[in-house]
């Protein structure tokens, strides 16, 4: 209880009944020292003895209250710690949540998605996954426009330069793989667009 109260200073409501408990410590030991006094060292005093035993189950009983009411009072902060750190994660999700929301609606923003606002959707599960997949449909339309305008830029590279190698090919295109290259070359080849013999490119059509 000493220490309970050493960390709820300022805290009244939150202070536990320490010098009662110190009371009863002192009353405990009177009574126990006046046993021992009576039936050691005055004897003919014996017949008083009993009289010792009603405070002693007084100072029990109101011992277990107050281990039972601390216990109580550490159990209602407990808890009320874990609601508070149970919310703020509750808040923590609900702000990601949030921020995650905002993130897509910009990305939403920036390929050009819309959705309109004068239809209210059936459910936001459902208008995220309309959100999700016109994101889905801009992103790979920019990416194979992206791919397309690499392979023509390689194209134009091999035609003025037939005999590049692939590692000046690969620094010209600004890629950080020569497999990429390479996939590339062999889908120009495949589609017909290019020959490559003998080390040499050739460009058709």
């Amino acid at each position: 209880m000493h220490a309970w109260n050493q960390t709820h200073k300022g805290q009244p409501e939150k202070q536990s009944p320490f010098w009662l408990s110190v009371i009863l410590a002192v009353a405990y030991i009177i009574a126990t020292l006046s046993l021992i006094l009576v039936l050691e060292i005055l004897p003919n005093l014996e017949h008083y003895a009993p009289a010792m035993f009603p405070l002693l189950a007084v100072v029990g009983a109101v011992n277990l209250a107050l281990r039972s009411h601390h216990n109580a009072r550490i159990r209602e902060e407990n808890n009320l710690t874990k609601d508070a750190v149970a919310r703020q994660r509750q808040l923590e999700d609900e702000d990601r949540a949030l921020k995650a929301e905002e993130r897509k609606m910009k990305t939403a923003a920036k390929y050009g998605v819309t959705i309109n606002q004068n239809v209210t959707p059936p459910s936001v599960s459902h208008q995220n996954n309309v959100i999700d997949n016109q994101l889905t449909t801009r992103l790979m339309a920019g990416k194979q426009n992206k791919i397309d305008g690499r392979r023509d830029q390689l194209v134009g590279i091999v035609r003025n330069n037939p005999h590049i190698e692939l590692v000046e090919l690969q620094r010209r295109l600004g890629l950080g793989s020569a497999n990429t290259v390479k996939a590339d070359i062999k889908f120009l080849i495949d589609t017909g667009r290019l020959e490559f013999e003998n080390r040499t490119f050739t460009t058709k059509g």
